[in-house]
């Protein structure tokens, strides 16, 4: 068992780590880059290349231009955080690797004597805890996961919808504490739906109605993207 997951894990590692770089072209008000493993960050400049290891960060009221590899270009908006391994393209197979080595990872102990129970996993949809999550007041944690949200939603919006559906999974992973309400998993079902991934799609949209229905969700906001969902839902099933 553990042969099979470091071989996935390697294997994922060497699709996603693949050496690449961006090159900023333009830029606007607050813009950061962090160099690899240095907790440090550093004002961008135009023309500065970015190695898969850096991670960007831009402010509020700003923006970033990157030129890809590839000739194309990306566009990092406001208040939003990507690591530049976030914009190598991943493909379906390469999604499907990592959704197989989670799985593998959350199967449960054999026990002597006994049969191995594969019981229902969730695997890039995070996982919904029974007890109630309180509301996180801390700001700076809550600022964090907007950025992350909104460099998921950059990635969604520019249609890196394989690589927007990591970033969300590691965003649901990463701050557990924040109550969202169910945007992550409403924006996650958006990835899935477009590529044509229904079943998933139903399942995050489903985690995000159960999520919208908590008590503290009656803003506009939450409001109208209950009633999105539920219509996306219903088109799912037609």
């Amino acid at each position: 068992m553990k042969k099979i997951i470091i071989l996935l894990a390697l294997l994922f590692s060497h699709c996603l780590f693949a050496s690449s770089s961006v090159r900023i072209t333009d830029l606007s008000g607050d813009v950061k880059v962090r160099r690899g493993l240095d907790e440090h960050w550093q004002l961008a400049r135009t023309g500065m290349v970015l190695e898969t290891i850096d991670t960007i960060l831009t402010g509020e009221k700003s923006r970033v231009k990157l030129a890809l590899a590839e000739a194309n270009n990306f566009i990092l908006g406001a208040n939003a955080i990507l690591d530049i391994a976030d914009l190598r393209r991943i493909s379906r197979k390469e999604l499907f690797l990592l959704i197989t080595s989670e799985k593998i990872e959350k199967l449960p102990q054999r026990k002597s004597g006994g049969q191995l129970r594969i019981s229902n996993v969730n695997v890039l949809h995070g996982e919904k805890k029974d007890s109630v999550v309180e509301k996180v007041t801390n700001p700076l944690l809550e600022q964090a996961w907007q950025q992350h949200r909104n460099g998921g939603i950059d990635l969604l919006e520019q249609k890196y919808y394989t690589n927007a559906i990591v970033k969300f999974h590691k965003t649901l992973k990463t701050y557990v504490e924040v109550k969202d309400c169910g945007e992550i998993y409403y924006f996650l079902g958006q990835a899935f739906e477009r590529l044509e991934n229904e079943g998933q799609a139903l399942e995050a949209y489903s985690n995000s109605i159960k999520m919208n229905f908590a008590s503290e969700c009656i803003d506009e906001q939450s409001l109208f993207r209950r009633e999105k969902t539920e219509k996306a839902i219903m088109r799912l099933k037609r």
